[in-house]
C-alpha cells in the first residue's frame, strides 16, 4: 500500500500568530475545510481544525485518507471555514 502524502504549497506564517486561549481538545476548536493534492495525483478538500492562524497561513490539523493525523500550515486562500 502506498502513502498518500499532501502536495500543498507550505505556507509559513509572517507577523503575529494567533492562537485560541482555550484549554478545550481540538475538537472545540473552530472548524476548517481545506483543499488537498496528494502525491496520487487525487485532489479534495480535507476537513480539519484550525489549531492558529496569521493574515498569511493556518495551521490545520487533519486526517489524511491514510488515517494519520497531520498538521500542516497552508495558505490562507486554501483554507475555509465551516
Amino acid at each position: 500500500m502506498a502513502v498518500n502524502v499532501p502536495r500543498v504549497a507550505n505556507a509559513y506564517p509572517a507577523g503575529r500568530v494567533t492562537r485560541p486561549v482555550t484549554t478545550a481538545p481540538a475538537d472545540d476548536r473552530p472548524l476548517v475545510t481545506t483543499a488537498v493534492e496528494w502525491d496520487d495525483g487525487r485532489t479534495g478538500d480535507s476537513q480539519g481544525v484550525a489549531l492558529s492562524w496569521s493574515s498569511e497561513a493556518v495551521q490545520v490539523m487533519f486526517t489524511g485518507p491514510d488515517g494519520l493525523r497531520r498538521q500542516q500550515w497552508m495558505p490562507t486562500d486554501a483554507v475555509r471555514r465551516r
